[in-house]
């Protein structure tokens, strides 16, 4: 249970990574769209809903696969190896988003993705749609809840850390979208800071674990 709430915190504190990632999207079919004030909070609660289920069926995924090694009794050993390895994966990305090592990998959307966003962001009925395929996109932070969800134990372990992950970014999202222009800086850099020592410590929760079985 641990697991899910640092995973909800992780989305909670990282929500400012994702709205540089997500927010000109947001803001895109948000202008596109001019409706009343509750068809907004709709329309948003569609793209989010989209792009967590998103989450929830990659982590189920990630979970099932990890499961499925470990309950072979021939790689069991291999699984273990895997999960430790995965361990300090997730420590080092944790690391590398507060800024404490250098970043992995480069988070750049590719082209396809790009072309399908332009088709679904001038149409309402098809936002949650696009949510469904923003959750795709390359993120370190995704990447590291997925390596969490694959050491869960099973399909739904996984997609409840996922999901737990999607909802803590939401209310971050919201926040930075309503006051993105007089939330300073450093205080982004601090909850991106939170929010990667707190994947850090996911890992080295999950180290600990693997270590002591």
């Amino acid at each position: 249970m641990i697991d899910i709430y640092l995973a909800f915190l992780a989305g909670l504190f990282g929500g400012v990574h994702c709205a540089g990632m997500c927010g000109p999207i947001v803001a895109a079919y948000s202008l596109n769209y001019t409706g009343t004030y509750v068809k907004r909070i709709v329309l948003h609660f569609l793209y989010n809903f989209g792009r967590i289920y998103t989450y929830a069926i990659l982590g189920g995924i990630a979970g099932f696969a990890g499961s499925f090694f470990e309950m072979k009794s021939n790689l069991y050993f291999f699984a273990k190896i895997v999960k430790v390895f995965s361990s300090i994966f997730i420590i080092w990305i944790g690391l590398s988003i507060a800024g404490l090592t250098h970043k992995l990998f480069k988070e750049k959307t590719p082209d396809f993705l790009k072309k399908i966003f332009q088709t679904l962001i001038s149409s309402p009925s098809k936002i949650a749609l696009l949510g469904f395929f923003i959750g795709f996109l390359p993120c370190g932070l995704v990447y590291a809840l997925l390596l969490k969800s694959a050491t869960s134990g099973g399909f739904i372990n996984g997609a409840l850390i996922m999901i737990a992950f999607g909802a803590g970014t939401v209310p971050s999202l919201l926040f930075i979208g309503l006051f993105s222009d007089t939330l300073k800086m450093k205080l982004k850099e601090a909850f991106l800071n939170a929010a990667g020592v707190i994947i850090a410590g996911l890992g080295i929760l999950t180290l600990i674990r693997e270590l002591k079985n």
